[in-house]
C-alpha cells in the first residue's frame, strides 16, 4: 500500500455479512467523519478505502487485495484495434488476454466494445459454454 493511489476500488466484491456489511458502513462513515483527510477528500469511496485500510487491522484482516489484472484487465488496443494481448510484463501489469475474468473498456475505449465482441465472441470465452451446477 506505499503506493496508495493506485488502490482502485472500482471492482469489489463484498460478501453478505455481518462483516461485510461492517465493513461497508464504516467507508460511509469515515466519508462523513473524516472527509477532510485528503486522501478521503480526493478519492472518495476509494480514499476511504486506502485510509482505513492503512489504520485499521480489521480492515485489513477483513479484506484482500488483488493484481488489478484479476478481475478488471484492461482493453488492449495498441494499433487502434483491440486485440488480446501478448504474453509478457505489459500484459501482467493489467491488459486483456484469453481467461481473464473481466475486460474493462475505461475512458475512450467504450466505442471499442463492438469490435471487441466482433473479434472474441461470447463463444469462445473460456467457460462460456460450461453448465453451472444447480446447488
Amino acid at each position: 500500500m506505499d503506493a496508495a493511489h493506485n488502490l482502485n476500488t472500482g471492482i469489489g466484491i463484498v460478501r453478505c455479512s455481518v462483516g461485510g456489511l461492517r465493513f461497508l458502513n464504516h467507508m460511509l462513515e469515515l466519508k462523513d467523519t473524516h472527509g477532510h483527510i485528503p486522501v478521503i477528500k480526493g478519492l472518495d469511496h476509494n480514499g476511504a478505502i486506502i485510509y482505513a485500510h492503512q489504520q485499521d487491522q480489521w480492515v485489513r484482516d477483513l479484506t484482500a487485495l488483488l493484481p488489478a489484472k484479476r478481475m478488471n484487465a484492461y482493453l488492449w488496443a495498441p494499433n487502434g484495434a483491440p486485440e488480446a494481448c501478448p504474453s509478457g510484463p505489459t500484459c501482467d501489469e493489467g491488459y486483456w488476454s484469453p481467461g481473464d475474468f473481466l475486460i474493462h473498456f475505461a475512458g475512450d475505449g467504450k466505442h471499442r466494445a463492438v469490435s471487441w465482441i466482433a473479434k472474441f465472441p461470447p463463444h469462445t470465452w473460456i467457460g462460456y459454454m460450461d453448465e453451472f451446477p444447480i446447488v
